[in-house]
This record gives structure tokens, C-alpha cells and sequence, in this order.
């Protein structure tokens, strides 16, 4: 049983926290061509999901894990894309399929270019969903990924090969599998110097100092309150940055965020609520389906 997390994160993990922040910041930077490297912070959003995704599915039904899963997302993207479309109009078509939050699955371009890697991050849940976060799974994954860095491999999108390194590093720190993490950690350097068109050499630097610092920023736990409300405007500035940052001004992201964080809640006890009022009726038909398939039979009889 892993000792760096207590039961689904009951406290802030607030290096973690601080980590969010950080990367939302880089990626932003990045954007507004003031920082060449600040694209890494999409694969520390990667290693931070691999850390609190083990945590979440640890101990959780199937169904309940992709509900908090569903619930943590899904009403702050969809208020970034209302704001987003009030500045970057897109045909009914168009936004029903970013709607899924995974548009090129579709053939449909995402209405704004950072919403590509949220297709990994929910590839990536439904496998630990149905797999659970198992060390023998990661190896398998991470195996497979090292070899798609030199013989590409069919499948890399579906299999989210080229991100792999960074969500294992993620998960094996949770599960405390030091061998896992260092190899996980070694790919993850190669592959930010493969992919880079900067310097490898610093893009693999950067990298190796995330993931090597990245246990004790896990280890970094309590309840700091200022910290734990930044985390909450990561996300919303991730995807508000972009386009509608494009086209609006910086205040107007900051707000933009603090608005989506304030109203999130509301929409996150929602899909809770009717998830929980949906939860007896499925259970019930669950516990009736050995029943109603041998009355079948009987009748076929």
C-alpha cells in the first residue's frame, strides 16, 4: 500500500499544488513566446496526473472513479469553451464534437489547439479505470513506448505511447516503485530531447530535473489555503490562455479563470448528485441481470 498518499488526497498535496500552477504558467509563457521550454509544462500536467490518478482509482469502483473523474473536468471545460466560443464563433457541428473533449477522434480540429491533450488525459483514465495501476501494466506501457521512440509502433494515440514516460513517472512515485520511476524518468529525458525542436540537451535537462525532484514535491502535504486556489485556476488557465487569451487581455484570462473556479463547484455537485441518484437504479439492475438471464433461458427451454 503506498505511504505517500493518504486516501484520496485528503489533504492538499501542496508542492503538488504549487507544481499545477507553475506548468499552467510555463505553458502560458510559452505561448506568448516568452519562454522556448515552457511547452514542458504539458508533461508535468502528464507526471502530476499519473500521481493523482493512482491515488483516485486506489480503493474505487469502476463507476465511481470515472464519476469524481468526470465531475473534476468535465463543468470547468465546458465554461472555458462557452467563453472561448464568445470570442472564436464555431458551427453547431463543430462544438458538439469538442463537446467530447476529444474532437480529432472525430476528424474535427479542437476549437482551441491546447485541448489536444486532454484526449490523452482521459486515455489515460479509462485505462486506469479498467486496468487499475498495476507496476506490471506500467513496465508492459512504458516497454511499449520505448520501443515506439525508435521503431514507430501502430496505435501510438490510442496507446498514448509518446506520453507514457511522463504519467509513469506519476505513478510509480504514488506506488513507490523507485526502479519504475528511474526508468520512467530515463525515457522521459530521451523523449523530451527527441521531440524538441530547441536544444535536446536543455529539453532533457529540464525534464530530468522535474522528474527527479518530483518525489519530494509529492511529499510536500498539508492545507495551505492560498496554494490550493491557485491549483484550482491551473486548469481554467490552461484553457484560456490560448484562444481566448488571443484575443482578450491578461486580466481577462485571470478573471476568465476566477470566474470558472468560482462557478465549477456547482456543476461538479451536480453530475455528484445525479450520479448518486443513478447509483441504486444500476446496482439494482446489475443484481437483477443473473435473474432476468435465467428466466430467459427457461423460456428458450
Amino acid at each position: 500500500m503506498p505511504v505517500l498518499a493518504e486516501k484520496h488526497l485528503s489533504k492538499h498535496y501542496y508542492g503538488i499544488d504549487a507544481a499545477r500552477f507553475i506548468a499552467a504558467l510555463a505553458v502560458w509563457a510559452f505561448h506568448r513566446n516568452h519562454a522556448t521550454y515552457g511547452y514542458l509544462g504539458v508533461p508535468v500536467f502528464f507526471a502530476i496526473s499519473g500521481f493523482v490518478i493512482s491515488n483516485s482509482r486506489t480503493g474505487r469502483t469502476v463507476p465511481d472513479f470515472l464519476a469524481a473523474r468526470t465531475a473534476r473536468l468535465y463543468p470547468g471545460f465546458v465554461l472555458c469553451l462557452v467563453l472561448t466560443l464568445a470570442v472564436t464563433p464555431a458551427s453547431w457541428a463543430h462544438i458538439a464534437a469538442n463537446l467530447t473533449m476529444a474532437p480529432r477522434l472525430f476528424g474535427v480540429d479542437p476549437i482551441d489547439g491546447v485541448y489536444w491533450s486532454l484526449l490523452f488525459e482521459m486515455l489515460f483514465y479509462g485505462y486506469a479505470a479498467v486496468l487499475g495501476v498495476s507496476r506490471p501494466a506500467l513496465w508492459i506501457w512504458l516497454a511499449l513506448s520505448a520501443v515506439h521512440m525508435w521503431h514507430p509502433l501502430p496505435g501510438k494515440v490510442l496507446l498514448v505511447l509518446e506520453w507514457a514516460p511522463y504519467f509513469v513517472v506519476g505513478c510509480a512515485v504514488y506506488l513507490r516503485s523507485w526502479p519504475l520511476w528511474l526508468a520512467a524518468t530515463v525515457l522521459s529525458v530521451v523523449n523530451a530531447a527527441l521531440q524538441t525542436k530547441a536544444s535536446p540537451e536543455a529539453a532533457g535537462l529540464i525534464v530530468g530535473v522535474t522528474c527527479i525532484a518530483f518525489p519530494a514535491i509529492c511529499q510536500l502535504r498539508g492545507n495551505i489555503a492560498w496554494l490550493g486556489y491557485l491549483a484550482t485556476l491551473s486548469y481554467p488557465i490552461y484553457l484560456l490562455h490560448n484562444e481566448f487569451g488571443r484575443v482578450t487581455i491578461i486580466p481577462a484570462v485571470i478573471i476568465g479563470a476566477m470566474a470558472v473556479a468560482y462557478v465549477e463547484p456547482f456543476g461538479k455537485r451536480a453530475i455528484l448528485s445525479f450520479y448518486k441518484q443513478l447509483k441504486p437504479f444500476s446496482l439494482s439492475i446489475k443484481n437483477r441481470m443473473p435473474a432476468l438471464f435465467a428466466s430467459a433461458v427457461h423460456l428458450d427451454d
